[in-house]
């Protein structure tokens, strides 16, 4: 008011689903705030402790000072169906936590952070986690590990996409569905390799005609029919 000269401010809190909207992020409510990410863990508990604002039942990860320093501010976070890990992207580059042990993991070198900005969303696979990024005006699908170092000679797999994508999300047991502003939806399924996991395309559907601004789609899914998971292909 007129009397006082002080500025205050405070601080905000956003759902996760405003930047990338899938399924675990949707079901596991977590909050974004400026610093920090904020996991809700009262769902094993009875309803008239969960509903409470207590403390405890959430659980508060403060950002890495160095990630927030450079990369201010953070745009997406995404965590993991099991509750386990979360990712965080902010101006460019990636940082992922786990919510079990508390350590976050960010890329070693400022240089390799800077190379990429995540643009299309990310997605947690067990503990691989999936990243659509913009590289040298080039589009990839990543698959970084939670168990190695951020290091771009540790990444599991790059598949390379010749549009922007708008947005990635798991699907079933082993399925990615990547959409991109070419109005077209592909279909990964994740499979071992070696000692480690890629991506397979098993197909692609175009939406000419019936989606009109790919730009406006926020969240995509599919249902499979019962006779395709029995005998489909």
């Amino acid at each position: 008011g007129p009397p006082h000269e002080a500025v205050w401010s405070l601080e905000m809190a956003k759902s996760a689903v405003t930047g990338c909207y899938n399924e675990a992020n949707v079901f596991r409510t977590v909050l974004q705030t400026p610093t920090a990410v904020m996991v809700y863990r009262g769902y094993d508990l009875p309803d008239l402790t969960s509903i409470s604002a207590e403390p405890f039942l959430w659980h508060t990860a403060k950002v890495p000072p160095t990630y927030l320093l450079n990369q201010w501010p953070i745009r997406q976070t995404v965590i993991s169906p099991d509750g386990r890990y979360v990712a965080v992207a902010g101006r460019r580059g990636l940082a992922h936590y786990s919510v079990n042990s508390g350590r976050w993991k960010t890329f070693v070198n400022e240089e390799m952070e800077n190379e990429f900005q995540v643009r299309g969303g990310m997605c947690w696979y067990q503990h691989i986690l999936v990243a659509a990024v913009e590289s040298n005006r080039t589009y990839e699908i990543r698959l970084y590990s939670r168990e190695t170092a951020l290091d771009s000679s540790h990444v599991l797999y790059t598949h390379q996409i010749p549009a922007p994508v708008v947005l990635v999300t798991t699907s079933g047991d082993d399925s990615l569905l990547v959409y991109t502003y070419e109005n077209l939806l592909y279909h990964f399924i994740f499979t071992p390799w070696a000692d480690s996991v890629r991506l397979v395309q098993v197909g692609q559907i175009a939406f000419h005609g019936i989606v009109r601004s790919p730009a406006r789609v926020r969240g995509l899914s599919w249902i499979l029919p019962e006779s395709q998971l029995v005998d489909g292909d």
